[in-house]
């Protein structure tokens, strides 16, 4: 879905408040900051911590998970490779493997050689996937200073 069609759903991906870059000039949503990417695995553990507060298998959101992930990996300049992908998504292989040939043909992650291991295969945030999340802490950020 193009980014003028998400703009057509109501709800749509769009920040209510847009942080600027600290110095007052605005932020670059295609790139990602290190505390924004601190931000998104606090997020992460977050998540990992609400599932030992409820029985098993009960929440599951492998792609958002792996989405995160990558998003923080890229705030300390990082790549994750495909396994660690699917053990942060704590899917089964299967699925998280589904999940990310989903998440790639949407054109938000793209895989590539380990220059250090051939045999193993990264995966990379694309800039409309680092856009999206910058978006999304754009909005989420303000409500969570809220509950403060």
């Amino acid at each position: 879905m193009t980014q003028a069609r998400q703009a057509e759903r109501p709800g749509a991906c769009v920040p209510v408040v847009t942080r600027d870059s600290g110095d007052g000039s605005p932020r670059d949503h295609n790139a990602v900051d290190r505390g924004d990417a601190a931000m998104a695995a606090s997020f992460l553990r977050a998540r990992r911590y609400r599932d030992t507060c409820f029985p098993d298998g009960l929440f599951s959101d492998p792609a958002w998970d792996m989405l995160l992930g990558l998003f923080a990996a890229a705030g300390e300049g990082k790549t994750m490779s495909v396994t660690e992908a699917c053990l942060l998504s704590t899917a089964p292989v299967s699925t998280a493997i589904r999940w990310i040939d989903i998440i790639e043909r949407k054109g938000l992650v793209s895989r590539f050689p380990d220059t250090q291991d051939r045999r193993r295969i990264r995966l990379r945030l694309e800039r409309p996937a680092v856009a999206n999340v910058n978006r999304w802490l754009d909005h989420i950020l303000p409500v969570t200073a809220q509950r403060s």
